[in-house]
């Protein structure tokens, strides 16, 4: 009988899909299981944000704002991950006054790696 399982030889571990050693090195001891990695990745291509508070993975759909509110109810642009300053209203824009100078629908900036996404 053959073993079917993947393995990486140089970091001696189950196989990492779709990222370096050098980056599953760098990642935090907590976040090296298999369906950590497919998450981060998952987060990756999706281009999940990080609340600014609470670190939680926010994810929107493609069409919508820039303006997001996280389950902790921090509001943040999800262009670049800036809190709010404030949620009031103005003449520039509806949703409050932004801590960054991204446009409502501007294209959020991609990852580098997944170890992007682990870092807080």
């Amino acid at each position: 009988m053959r073993c079917a399982g993947a393995f990486c030889n140089v970091c001696r571990v189950p196989w990492h899909d779709k990222i370096t050693c050098k980056e599953y090195q760098q990642l935090p001891s907590h976040l090296k299981s298999g369906d950590d990695i497919a998450f981060l990745n998952l987060a990756k291509e999706r281009l999940m944000r990080k609340c600014p508070k609470c670190h939680w993975l926010v994810d929107k759909t493609p069409d919508s704002c820039n303006q997001v509110v996280c389950r902790c109810k921090c509001v943040f642009c999800f262009g670049c991950g800036n809190e709010y300053k404030s949620s009031k209203p103005t003449a520039m824009n509806v949703h409050g006054e932004q801590g960054c100078t991204c446009t409502l629908f501007c294209k959020s900036a991609n990852y580098d790696s997944v170890n992007d996404i682990a870092k807080k």
